[in-house]
């Protein structure tokens, strides 16, 4: 005996779930794409935000400027240079310390 006959609705079967195979394997890979332009949708969004509240922050403190006289403004600026070494300094130590 050479092997197994199907008859015709096992075949017809098997047809159908040879489809239903490749379907679910296009939908599993097109869920996987998705997923994956989704994830770099939100980070594009997170970098978005973060601009913007970076932005919004440098409207306010040039607003306030508009209130100061000019020596305010010198010295607030002043200051605000001093703030920014001193992050630096600290992000600088914080590597350092990791290591």
């Amino acid at each position: 005996m050479k092997g197994k006959k199907f008859t015709a609705a096992e075949k017809h079967f098997q047809e159908k779930e040879v489809k239903l195979r490749k379907d679910i394997q296009y939908w599993q890979e097109l869920a996987i794409s998705r997923a994956k332009y989704i994830t770099e949708l939100e980070t594009a969004l997170r970098d978005v935000t973060a601009k913007v509240s970076q932005q919004q922050d440098w409207i306010e403190r040039l607003l306030q400027y508009t209130e100061l006289s000019q020596d305010d403004i010198k010295a607030a600026c002043e200051k605000d240079k001093q703030l920014a070494a001193c992050a630096d300094l600290i992000l600088g130590a914080s590597k350092f310390w990791r290591f």
